[in-house]
């Protein structure tokens, strides 16, 4: 599936956006193909998708991998 945008409508309460029911589908069915249902973060957006755990100084000074997006926790 590809990601679904949320429709906000041109301009605050235009009524031209998705529904508030609409709009919360469209974030669960996101949130379900990246986790795959199984609160685990698909196989194949680890690669893109990586959880930080070292110190601060060995982030400064690392690499980054092309088109990765880091999680510091």
């Amino acid at each position: 599936m590809a990601q679904q945008i949320i429709g906000i409508g041109t301009t605050a309460n235009d009524g031209t956006g998705d529904p508030l029911r609409n709009g919360f589908n469209k974030t669960n069915d996101n949130f379900t193909e990246l986790y795959g249902g199984d609160g685990v973060i698909n196989q194949r957006d680890s690669s893109i998708l990586k959880l930080w755990t070292g110190s601060q100084a060995q982030y400064d000074a690392l690499t980054p991998e092309a088109d990765t997006v880091y999680f510091i926790i």
